[in-house]
């Protein structure tokens, strides 16, 4: 390479590694949630020890038959490596996609002197894909979610097939071991790399020769025959379940299959309206205005193709790069998820779009080729700039699931995750709310959803909805955790006998849960069951987490029995355990009182007065507001604790 030329390669590299870093340095900031939350930081196979390659092969990552045993795999390892650290979950996502941007380059390059362009020309062109491929701002959510690696694997083998397929240097027996091997790779991180084949039909026609006639087809026969064998292994070893066809029959369902397509393609012209999730529709009726718009769209899209393939056949292959890789996407064979369409969807597509979009730029400016460069800076830019604003979504969750909430109101995932963030912030009547209205856009939803808006019920006082919807969730699955909420609530209730009928069945379901003892040996007490009280509280003080709440009541049971000198070893083993109890430390403070002396319970009650004093000082520090819940709750103990020293002070503890 002559020195001039080096020179601008190592400027361009030195830019794009500035736009890159620019575009997905906020990933490393980024906590887990999605279905890092909800699968991979949960799956057995995963989380557990190495379960064997058998166990692997063998077994869906979803209940819904979603088949990822290499992305699996590759998670055990991170796991085993970075625990819940994002840090090499984000590095290793950033070094596949860098990857990718290379070995589209090489790709491109050959492509563009087979298309005839001369070679620095090829080189620059090349570049000028690679680059915007790496900064397409629709990548950044595969940047923030770690189990979408199985996109970014599905492009490196993809192109490392295609690289192996235009590559002359190489027999046709080493072409077609390597192509084979990096399909099946492909197609065990995730089925959409069913559309690899096609894409290596569409390099056979740039690349063609009779001379090599039989060598292409037996390469193309081999990566079919590949494909038909594993889709055969997929149906009989691991089935899929499948959703229905869209309402409407198939005929709707064919349109709405195009709508996803129309709607992917104008995201890859103009990705501005990047989100987690997308309201799309799907068509209800073939025969409406939406249905003749639809089926016009596509006869143009098919002329505008066959135009585009007279016109330039390098152009005209991107085009059908991207068509043919978002064709898994399609919802041909309908699956089962909330968003019809995602921006993850576009990631091998946006090459072959970029391809053709490089192609036709450079053929309409070439009296202007200063023109081009600058237009391609600041197409670069552009990407950087959106790629790093849709990053920094995700590094706050109330931001990104709010932003998705605005796209997709009708999606009932964004209001469960809102609900979820309600709750831990203790704001429970909105809780409610999004739970509502995530069983009301989907009432077949998972228990966990009714679990969860029972809880937002009760917590903002609303019992008797709290028992009801909790109820029906339990109705639907019967299971021990639902049953224990019920306990609880009619507890609540004051309703003590249903409260026990509720918790003993709980109990008996899952016989070893300390939770469920926990709680049944609070109703007993209070119940006046000492026996069968003390025994469900001494099972539940075996779990450490659970232990100083156990000997609280245990403490109260012996108060109850008259033994105040067992009553109070109890409550300062509990308090040892959790200093900031305090039922506890009210009931110690008192048998003090009358036991030791005023001066033994009031320094206990200064004691606690204190730290809570800290709590609340620390809480204005970080910013919480004082009328927030977290604050109103230590607030009101605050004035509690002071009144219950008074009346110590008074005598009358």
């Amino acid at each position: 390479m002559p020195s001039r030329e080096k020179g601008m390669f190592q400027a361009g590299m030195g830019l794009w590694a500035i736009l890159f870093l620019g575009a997905y340095s906020l990933s490393f900031w980024i906590p887990f949630l999605y279905d890092d939350q909800g699968i991979m930081l949960k799956h057995p196979l995963i989380i557990g020890p190495w379960p064997g390659i058998n166990a692997i092969l063998a077994t869906p990552l979803t209940r819904g038959g979603e088949y990822e045993p290499l992305n699996v795999l590759l998670h055990w390892f991170l796991r085993r490596f970075a625990g819940e650290h994002v840090f090499l979950y984000r590095l290793s996502s950033l070094l596949l996609h860098g990857a990718n941007a290379f070995l589209l380059y090489r790709l491109s390059r050959r492509l563009f002197e087979i298309a005839g362009s001369p070679a620095r020309q090829a080189f620059w062109s090349a570049w000028a894909v690679a680059t915007l491929f790496s900064l397409f701002p629709a990548h950044a959510e595969i940047m923030a979610v770690s189990s979408f690696k199985k996109h970014l694997a599905v492009g490196f083998f993809g192109l490392v097939m295609l690289n192996v397929q235009v590559e002359d240097g190489l027999s046709n027996a080493a072409r077609c071991l390597i192509a084979g091997a990096a399909l099946s790779a492909a197609l065990l991180f995730k089925e959409s790399a069913a559309a690899l084949p096609f894409l290596a039909g569409l390099l056979s026609s740039l690349h063609f020769s009779r001379r090599k006639f039989l060598e292409e087809c037996a390469f193309l026969a081999g990566l079919v025959i590949i494909s038909l064998a594993y889709a055969s292994a997929r149906f009989l070893l691991v089935p899929r379940v499948l959703a229905p066809l869209t309402p409407g029959g198939a005929l709707a369902h064919g349109l709405t299959s195009l709508k996803i397509g129309l709607w992917s393609l104008g995201q890859l012209f103009w990705p501005s309206s990047l989100c987690l999730e997308h309201s799309l529709a799907a068509v209800r009726s073939p025969f409406s205005w939406e249905g003749w718009l639809l089926a016009a769209a596509t006869v143009g899209l098919a002329y505008g193709i066959i135009r585009l393939r007279r016109f330039d056949r390098l152009a005209c292959c991107g085009a059908l790069w991207a068509l043919a890789a978002l064709t898994p996407f399609l919802n041909l064979v309908p699956f089962l998820n909330y968003s019809l369409v995602a921006d993850r969807y576009l990631y091998l597509a946006s090459a072959g779009f970029l391809l053709m979009t490089v192609r036709l730029f450079l053929l309409f400016s070439r009296a202007a080729r200063s023109l081009a460069a600058l237009g391609w800076l600041l197409l670069a830019g552009l990407y950087s700039a959106l790629s790093a604003a849709h990053l920094k979504r995700f590094t706050d969750p109330w931001d990104l699931w709010s932003h998705a909430l605005a796209c997709a109101p009708d999606n009932p995932r964004p209001h469960a995750q809102m609900a979820y963030l309600y709750l831990k912030r203790m704001r429970y009547a909105e809780a409610a709310r999004e739970f509502e209205a995530a069983l009301r856009l989907e009432p077949s939803a998972r228990p966990l959803f009714y679990l969860d808006l029972g809880l937002a019920y009760a917590e903002s006082g609303e019992v008797a909805e709290a028992i009801a919807v909790t109820r029906a969730g339990n109705a639907r699955k019967p299971n021990p955790e639902a049953l224990n909420n019920l306990g609880i609530f009619h507890q609540r209730q004051g309703d003590l006998p249903e409260a026990l009928r509720a918790l003993r069945e709980a109990a008996r379901l899952d016989s070893l849960n300390p939770g469920i003892r926990l709680n049944l040996g609070g109703v007993l007490l209070e119940s006046g069951l000492f026996k069968e009280a003390e025994e469900n509280l001494y099972l539940a003080a075996r779990e450490a987490a659970l232990k100083p709440k156990a000997l609280a009541l245990l403490g109260e049971l012996a108060v109850k029995k008259g033994q105040p000198e067992r009553a109070m070893a109890l409550f300062e083993e509990s308090l040892g355990l959790e200093s900031s109890s305090w039922p506890s430390t009210a009931s110690l403070a008192r048998l003090y009182m009358r036991r030791r002396g005023s001066d033994k319970a009031r320094a206990l009650m200064d004691v606690f007065i204190s730290r809570l004093g800290d709590g609340l000082a620390e809480l204005r520090l970080n910013g919480d507001p004082k009328d927030g819940p977290q604050g109103r709750y230590l607030e009101e103990l605050y004035r509690k604790a002071l009144k219950e020293r008074r009346e110590i002070l008074r005598g009358r503890g």
